[in-house]
Formats: structure tokens, sequence, C-alpha cells
């Protein structure tokens, strides 16, 4: 058997569907959902921007200058064009302009949080981990990821009905996101409203980020996040040893 297929197996079948629009966008923990996280270079870029002066020339000052359009709705960043201009930053005296790429991508909804602001303003934001595509040549990488061998991920295994595609959700890029910019992710060849983690892989998924975040609160809950690791990882042996 396939890896994807062996795991799918393993874990019950790995996802669950949801089959209410209205469900599909309250939001649980474990759903799917498609965002656009940042993921940080080795080496982020700082951008040093030009900025006008009496003294300076129109034409070579537009050539340095930039601007900026706000974001108030999703549809900004399907309308967003390659290369828009950025300006007016307003940068204090110990503030920088970092750049970074973002990328639609699923992400797994891990939770809602609220954020207060002095002036009494709330936004909400959802703490999100990124789900990142691994390429089919890459058996070796996939294997190991399934088997827990790295430790800042969790596999995502390709499903005929979902995505055709292996990835693995990487909590060291676990992030938070404006609530208003994510979408439920519903599949790829038979789409429904929404898609979940199912219950068995939500408790392997929490035993695993607990042990990423070294929050396990005692000696028996590493050693059951062990034990997890030891069954998956030999049954998931078996059944990809046996082609």
């Amino acid at each position: 058997m396939k890896i994807h297929e062996s795991y799918l197996e393993i874990l019950d079948g790995f996802y669950e569907p949801i089959t209410d629009y209205a469900k599909a966008r309250a939001y649980q923990r474990g759903q799917i959902v498609w965002a656009y996280p940042v993921y940080p270079l080795v080496a982020e870029r700082i951008y040093g921007l030009k900025m006008k002066t009496e003294d300076d020339d129109h034409e070579d000052f537009r050539l340095h200058s930039f601007s900026i359009k706000r974001v108030k709705h999703l549809r900004d960043f399907r309308e967003l064009k390659r290369g828009r201009p950025i300006k007016d930053l307003k940068l204090g005296t110990d503030e920088y302009l970092l750049v970074m790429k973002a990328k639609k991508r699923p992400a797994i909804f891990w939770n809602k949080v609220i954020m207060r602001w002095a002036d009494g303003t709330e936004a909400d934001y959802s703490l999100l981990i990124p789900i990142f595509g691994i390429d089919k040549e890459y058996q070796d990488t996939i294997f190991k990821t399934a088997c827990f061998d790295y430790k800042e991920s969790f596999y995502i295994p390709a499903c005929n009905d979902y995505t055709t595609k292996d990835g693995a959700a990487h909590f060291e890029k676990t992030q938070i996101f404006p609530m208003k910019y994510i979408e439920p992710f519903g599949g790829n060849l038979n789409p429904v409203p929404g898609v979940l983690l199912n219950e068995m892989v939500m408790w392997v998924f929490y035993k695993h980020w607990c042990d990423f975040w070294n929050c396990c609160v005692n000696d028996e809950d590493k050693k059951d996040e062990q034990d997890i690791r030891d069954i998956i990882r030999e049954e998931l042996v078996k059944k990809v040893g046996s082609n």
C-alpha cells in the first residue's frame, strides 16, 4: 500500500466532512481552512524606503517611492496584483519594514483569539498551523513525517475525496491570522462545505502538538505520546513494506 493510503486506514479515514454550511463557517478546532499565512525566510529582508522631499527630482522619486493598498475584505487578496507599490507607512524611529512572503494555503484552525486594544476596540483572530505540500518524489520525507521523525511537523495525507497532495502541518510556523480573511476548505475533488480532522487524528495531533511545545503536563502524557508514535510507525511499516 502507498503511504497515504496506509495512513488513512490506520487513522480511520483521517478526515471528516462538515456537511452544513453554517457549521463550516463557525470554525472549530481541527478544521482545515484556507488562509494567507506568511512564512519567514531564512534571512528576512528589510526594505529601505526613500521619503519624498522638496529637493527630489520627480522622475527619480517615482522610481524609489511606493504606495500601499489597505486590506478591508477577503477579495482584496484575490485582486492584489503582483508588484503593487507601497506608500505612507508612517514608520516610527524604532520601527522597520520587514518583507515576507504570504501564500494562500490550507491550514489547521486551532483556536479563536480576541485581541482587545486600549481604546476599547476588539478584533477576532485565528490561531493557525499552516500546511505545506510535499512533492511525491520526496517519499523518504513523507515516510519520516508520517512516522513522527520530525518533531515540528504532522503528516497530512493525500485523500481522493479532498486533496491529491501530501502535506505537513508545521507547528513552528503557527501564527495568528484575522478571522475575516479565512475561508472553509471544502476539498478539491468532491467539495463539501468543510473538512475536519477526525476525533482519532485530533487526539494524536494534540499529543504531538504538546510534545513540540513542551507542554506535556507529566511523564504519563509523554509516555502516551511515545506509545502513539510507536504504534502508528509499526503499523505503517507493516503496510507500506508489504508492497
